[in-house]
């Protein structure tokens, strides 16, 4: 296929300035050929009839709530409210025992203490504490005696914990010699690099295979790290696994197969939500000790307080420690119209689950006029990268109806402390890309300038309109500096979808192949054109022309309600063209018109007349006629002289062509022709004047 996949891990040394600066591991496509990575959505994802690698193999749940005591039996547990149960070194590069965080991170904004059930002491180790050139290999081990679990085949120890993860590991170690050998199991592994989990999180680790069915278990925790961040552990457990026990582990949206669909959109546009199709999926985890015979998975879609979707999927037997994927037999297309869909998935037997906390899954899809987004609006994490000299970040949309996209916006943070981040002066691009071609954009806003406004929040840029085709599109920016930021949230992190961000560290360099990463989703959103988005919005225009010497030039200003920065087209006579917002060395007189739009594709329209000494040795012999005033209510006056005496037709059309007004007259010399149109539509129009040599003269005019 031209791809091979790569992983790819940077650290950078942290030095004295950003001493606080983390960033996340990325997995890099290494491109073979030019234009390879067209063909990352061919990649054939893992079917989940195979093992679920979302989360840990050994890490089995996924909310954050306790463990109800009524599902299952406590064999043992400890809250650290006994230090001498518990063996640690007890310095700035250990385990330690408190009621609170350390103040390095007090100080830094995480809370104050592990919000544990049982409150009190716990076990915390700041890796961050100890500065660029400290280490831990740090154990912490329960030595208030060995743990009988030789009644109980299948065990979980469980947890509750307070972490934020950079590089380092995390691991529980168990024993079922009284400390002779230990086995070794990764913990916490759903959190991505730049993570805070939630605090309070329960974690649960299946450690029957060393511990069920013995009498001799030991317990210890070990944190491996350097100048990473922190963990904090209280209300540790061992409990029975329960008879009954399904969770739903995931949800997909193009079924079971699609690991890129495995999240969605936060908010559509209109336009694409009406022939988005839906095609759900999920995968079920049977982590009970007994088989549960008729499992199937349940969808409900509510829109705005009503059902407007159902549908359950075939059941069968899933059988313990399995992972079996469910799709549905019918699609959904969210076309009821704009407001909120709530979207519910269960899963379900015929036995009463023990732990039915993980048998749900609730998401919510907004509808909206012309947003397209991913992000949940509420940014928790900034994060940075170590590029040379220019970094570019895309998001994946996809258009399911040819659309046109206006604008490209993104959250970009700023630390007032450290000065990382988009700052005053700095250059931003925004771009689309077909996933066909990420070599080319399809339109793109190049070069410009951060402003005070735009600090430390979102900056929006208009994109000149192009028409997109059904089809995967990228939209996201480019950054010439290598100190910049963009905002994003711990909690979709988690969840990032195979090859839907994108990011390239060195732009300058044509080598440099893009990436994707699935623990980052940036707040990137692309916006379409949608009429009524534009009800109520007023772009007024005040011109101010100055034709008093050879040289004319007309300054613009704008007012209203349109969403800055605007775009500008102007047309003219000789074929006159410009893109800025104020015209000058204006050599023509004549009607000018200009088309000022804002981000979100509304416009405002208008022109003026430059009709004094602007070239007047060139205009002594010729045709010349204006409209006054313009734009105007549909009474006017045709103001203008011939050359030549003779009868002329007067034309007034619109923009497609079609003849309103024909009139005939004989001028000669000067004229003043006034034309009524006031029962016409506001809109552009067209006065065409003839005479028997052809058409001498086209004015558009605006009636409002």
């Amino acid at each position: 296929m031209g791809v091979a996949l790569r992983l790819l891990s940077f650290f950078m040394k942290k030095n004295n300035v950003f001493a606080m600066i983390k960033k996340f591991i990325i997995a890099f496509l290494s491109i073979i050929s030019t234009g390879a990575i067209a063909q990352v959505e061919e990649v054939t994802f893992k079917s989940f009839t195979e093992p679920i690698t979302i989360l840990s193999s050994n890490v089995v749940s996924r909310a954050g709530a306790p463990v109800s005591t009524a599902a299952v039996d406590t064999i043992w547990m400890d809250d650290f409210s006994d230090t001498a149960n518990w063996s640690y070194l007890g310095d700035s590069n250990e385990w330690n025992i408190d009621s609170v965080l350390t103040a390095n991170l007090i100080s830094q904004g995480f809370d104050v203490a592990l919000n544990s059930v049982s409150g009190g002491n716990f076990a915390i180790i700041d890796s961050d504490r100890s500065g660029a050139t400290g280490s831990q290999n740090a154990v912490i081990e329960y030595v208030g005696g060995v743990i009988d679990c030789s009644a109980n085949p299948d065990v979980r120890l469980v947890f509750q914990t307070y972490l934020r993860q950079y590089n380092e590991t995390r691991q529980v170690l168990i024993s079922n010699d009284g400390g002779i050998v230990w086995d070794t199991i990764n913990v916490l592994t759903q959190f991505g690099t730049s993570i805070t989990s939630p605090n309070g999180y329960t974690e649960i680790v299946n450690i029957s295979a060393v511990a069920g069915g013995q009498a001799n278990v030991k317990i210890k925790f070990r944190y491996s790290g350097s100048f990473d961040w922190f963990w904090s552990i209280d209300d540790v457990r061992i409990v029975t696994a329960p008879k009954n026990e399904l969770q739903l582990t995931q949800e997909f949206y193009n079924g079971t197969t699609d690991a890129s669909y495995a999240t969605y959109y936060t908010m559509m546009p209109l336009r694409q939500a009406d022939s988005a199709i839906i095609s759900f999926g999920a995968a079920v985890k049977n982590d009970g000790v007994a088989n549960q015979t008729n499992t199937h998975v349940r969808v409900n879609v509510a829109n705005n307080g009503s059902v407007v979707y159902s549908d359950t999927t075939d059941s069968i037997m899933t059988v313990p420690n399995s992972t079996t994927g469910f799709n549905f037999a019918s699609t959904f297309t969210p076309s009821n119209g704009v407001g909120v869909y709530e979207i519910e998935m269960e899963v379900a037997s015929d036995s009463t689950d023990e732990v039915p906390r993980n048998n749900t899954i609730n998401r919510k899809l907004e509808v909206a006029g012309s947003q397209y987004r991913r992000d949940n609006d509420l940014v928790t994490n900034e994060n940075w990268f170590d590029a040379s000299t220019s970094w570019e970040m895309l998001l994946r949309y996809e258009i399911f109806a040819e659309d046109t996209v206006v604008a490209v916006s993104a959250y970009f943070p700023f630390n007032f402390s450290s000065g990382r981040g988009v700052a005053v002066g700095d250059s931003i691009s925004f771009f689309v890309y077909s996933a066909l071609d990420l070599t080319k954009p399809v339109t793109y806003n190049d070069g410009y300038i951060v402003q005070t406004s735009d600090m430390n929040g979102w900056i929006t840029l208009p994109m000149p309109a192009q028409k997109l085709s059904a089809g995967l599109y990228y939209a996201g920016f480019k950054i010439y500096n290598n100190r910049s930021s963009v905002g994003t949230n711990s909690t979709i992190n988690v969840a990032t979808a195979p090859y839907t961000s994108l990011i390239r560290r060195n732009v300058s360099d044509s080598t440099d192949p893009w990436g994707y990463t699935t623990n980052f989703t940036p707040f990137i959103r692309m916006y379409t054109k949608n009429d009524s988005a534009c009800t109520g919005v007023n772009i007024d225009i005040t011109t101010t022309v100055s034709d008093s010497s050879t040289l004319g030039a007309i300054d613009i200003s704008v007012s209203g309600s349109g969403a800055q920065p605007y775009n500008y087209q102007w047309s003219g006579p000789d074929s006159f063209a410009a893109n800025t917002q104020n015209i000058s060395d204006l050599v023509t007189r004549g009607m000018y018109y200009v088309t000022v739009t804002d981000v979100f594709g509304c416009e405002g329209i208008d022109s003026a007349l430059v009709a004094g000494t602007v070239s007047v040795n060139e205009l002594a012999t010729s045709e010349s006629f204006s409209i006054y005033p313009n734009p105007n209510n549909g009474n006017f006056h045709v103001m203008g002289a011939v050359k030549n005496a003779g009868n002329y037709s007067i034309v007034v059309s619109n923009l497609v062509g079609q003849t309103l007004i024909r009139n005939t007259m004989y001028l000669s010399g000067r004229m003043d022709e006034q034309i009524n149109l006031s029962n016409f539509k506001s809109g552009l129009y067209v006065l065409t004047i003839s005479g028997s040599e052809g058409k001498i003269e086209t004015v558009k005019f605006i009636v409002k």
